[in-house]
């Protein structure tokens, strides 16, 4: 139980990280366009 209950913490932790990844890409190329 203590194992699954890892994974699933692992796969938000994970999903988290990809989220947050995600929206820093996206938001660099409109700081770029902006404060060009």
């Amino acid at each position: 139980m203590l194992y699954h209950n890892s994974l699933v913490i692992v796969c938000l932790v994970k999903k988290m990280y990809c989220t947050l990844q995600c929206k820093f890409l996206l938001d660099l190329p409109l700081k770029k366009i902006f404060f060009d």
